[in-house]
Order: structure tokens, then sequence, then C-alpha cells
């Protein structure tokens, strides 16, 4: 059945104004400035480690030391004013390589020992490699004590030859001790082990 015309006419009324509601409501209008930044989230969890790296090359072998040592096999005492000897058995033969270093390390006591007469002696020590002694002072050599009659002074003599002074091969060092006081009163080292002369020579 065919609808009257005033209620078509209401119709539209009604329908037109949702319709151009819909129309502007879907329109784009001209964009507006952008906002502040936001502020910096938290950072997020740690990744999982990596793999390990190849392995590097093995490193030269580092400088090693060898040490020799010897211990003085006999007493010794001086006869003479201003005359070096040998301290039977402390010697070391040794051996470098070229730009070696050599540290000889000497330890002991010393007694004097009363002939005439006097309370004292003074008594000089010195290290020598192949028959040269390392200390310049040739008098007083490498260390002086003053040794009273019957009493024991420790001494202790640390040299060095530098690398520049020693050629590759095979050497010798030795200890020597001389008097520079008066006669009457000798210097001695004993064989026993409160005295005796230790020699260690060290090359690196």
């Amino acid at each position: 059945m065919a609808s009257h015309p005033s209620c078509s006419l209401r119709r539209s009324m009604i329908l037109c104004p949702v319709l151009l509601l819909a129309a502007c409501s879907q329109s784009v209008g001209i964009p507006g400035p952008a906002g502040p930044q936001g502020a910096q989230g938290n950072p997020g969890p740690q990744g999982d480690a990596g793999p390990p790296g190849p392995r590097g090359d093995v490193g030269p072998t580092g400088p090693g030391s060898t040490a020799y040592y010897s211990v003085q096999s006999s007493a010794a005492a001086t006869t003479t004013v201003d005359t070096w000897i040998d301290i039977a058995g402390s010697s070391a033969n040794f051996t470098t390589a070229a730009g070696s270093t050599v540290d000889l390390l000497v330890a002991g006591s010393i007694a004097a020992q009363l002939v005439t007469s006097g309370s004292s002696a003074t008594c000089a020590l010195r290290v020598l490699i192949d028959g040269a002694p390392l200390s310049s002072d040739l008098i007083n050599g490498d260390r002086l004590v003053s040794a009273p009659v019957s009493q024991w002074s420790a001494f202790t003599v640390l040299q060095r030859a530098p690398p520049a002074s020693l050629a590759a091969g095979a050497h010798t060092a030795k200890l020597q001790l001389a008097r520079l006081s008066a006669d009457g009163v000798e210097c001695e080292i004993d064989v026993g082990d409160y005295s005796a002369a230790h020699l260690q020579v060290t090359v690196r």
C-alpha cells in the first residue's frame, strides 16, 4: 500500500540531518602541530652474551733465570796489607746468552784474628768475573767491614754485571778478601756455617 505524502516528508526531515552529520564526521581537517617529545623509556633487558672470540696466538717465551751456587771450602785469612786473596770454594762457573744480566750475591761473616797487637781490622771484599773486579775501586773493593778481634761481623755483597760487560759463553765468578789496616790483626773468614762465604750467581 502506498504511503501518504505527509509520511514521506516526515521521514526525509529525520534522515537528512543524520546523513549530514555522518558526512561531516568523515571529513579531515588541517593537522595540528606536533606535541612535545615524551620522556625516554626504561632500557630494555640485556641481550644474551655472544659466543667467545677466536683464541689468540701464543706469546713469546718470557725471560727466565738460572742460579749457580757455591760455598767456601776452607778457612781464609790475610797475611799482608793491601793484598787480595782468593776464598777457596767461593767461585762459580756459569753460562750466559747474548744480552744476559748477571746478579751476584755473597754473604758470610768476618772476624779479626789477633797476631801481635791491635783490637780490630779493616777488611775488604770484592767479586770478580773472569779475573776482572766488578768494582772500579781497586783498593776498597765492593764492601768494607770493620771486624773486632774475637767477634764475627756479618757481610753482604751485591753486584750486577750488565749485558754490555759480558759476552755470551762460559764465565767464572769468585770472591776475594784483603786487609787494609796495619799489621798485627788479620782478617779471617772461617769455614763453619756461621762464617763461610756463600756465593750465588743468577743469570737472567
